[in-house]
């Protein structure tokens, strides 16, 4: 499975860590997307906006396991 990371999970040290399955990204850009912080939350959300983009990574081949840590 492909997915597409942004914010803290952009760091290898961090996916790493969170995910066990150490794999190397490339950079990635999701247009229609922002990144935005909602009230009580601790991690940004991506929420629809036509005119936006939203820089990240993409990482191919994540297993199920790596999933499920998510």
């Amino acid at each position: 499975m492909n997915l597409f990371t942004y914010g803290s999970l952009m760091f290898p040290e961090v996916w790493n860590r969170v995910t066990g399955q150490p794999l190397t990204g490339l950079p990635a850009t999701l247009h229609g997307h922002a990144a935005r912080r909602l009230r009580g939350e601790s991690y940004p959300v991506l929420v629809p906006d036509p005119s936006a983009k939203t820089h990240g990574i993409l990482y191919a081949d994540v297993t199920a396991e790596a999933m499920a840590r998510l």
